[in-house]
C-alpha cells in the first residue's frame, strides 16, 4: 500500500484473466503486481507525511488501445 505497509489480504492476482490491463488508484504508492498486468496508479500528489519523498506519477490510457498505457509522466 506504500513503502511501509503492504497487503495481507485480497484477491489473488491469478482470479484476474491474463493479458488484460488491470488498473486500480487506491494505494497511494506507484506500483504494478510482480508478473501480473495488474497495477495500482498511484496518487498524483503527496497526501500526506508519510508519502514524504515517494516518486509519483500520472498515466494516459488509450481506449483504441485495449486501455494501454500510452504515455506515463513521473
Amino acid at each position: 500500500m506504500n513503502a511501509m505497509w503492504q497487503a495481507r489480504h485480497g484477491l489473488p492476482p491469478d482470479l484476474f484473466p491474463e493479458g488484460i490491463p488491470v488498473y486500480s488508484g487506491h494505494y497511494h504508492l506507484p506500483h504494478t503486481v510482480p508478473g501480473t498486468t495488474i497495477m495500482y496508479v498511484g496518487s498524483q500528489y503527496q497526501v500526506n507525511h508519510g508519502e514524504a519523498g515517494e516518486r509519483k506519477r500520472l498515466l494516459v490510457l488509450d481506449a483504441e488501445q485495449g486501455w494501454r498505457v500510452v504515455e506515463e509522466g513521473l
